[in-house]
């Protein structure tokens, strides 16, 4: 029986919560609180704290409380599409692939300056031979 002569029955429902001893006497000693079956001298004397601390304890853990029953949207998040995804996965790769022409590109770019030799076929300058022809009757 506590001061007001009721019997503590929430904070045996922190018994089935996996958590420390420590952590699970803190949220007994503020629901307790909360519910009037302690004062918050009594629950910060248990607990062997200033009542200032006890305050913020219990600020923050109703703060977290009231932020895990915010509504959310119902089911499983959203994931992109597997159209959208697609169309990434694709753009990635045509992407990849610009960037490898482009590198490939710079080099014969490099080479072309600096042996213009390379690019005539079998070494041979890229001028038209004259051919001579001859004359008939000559």
């Amino acid at each position: 029986m506590t001061r007001l002569g009721r019997k503590p029955t929430g904070t045996k429902l922190l018994d089935k919560f996996t958590a420390s001893p420590h952590a699970q006497s803190r949220m007994r000693a503020i629901l307790e609180t909360v519910s009037g079956q302690k004062t918050i001298p009594e629950a910060s004397a248990e607990l062997e704290i200033g009542e200032a601390m006890f305050h913020r304890i219990r600020a923050e853990a109703l703060a977290a409380a009231l932020e895990a029953l915010e509504p959310k949207p119902m089911g499983r998040p959203r994931t992109a599409t597997t159209a959208q995804s697609s169309v990434v996965a694709a753009l990635e790769q045509e992407n990849q692939d610009l960037k490898v022409e482009l590198r490939a590109a710079a080099v014969r770019a490099e080479i072309a300056g600096s042996m213009p030799h390379l690019l005539t076929r079998k070494g041979r300058s890229e001028k038209k031979r004259r051919t001579t022809r001859r004359q008939k009757g000559t």
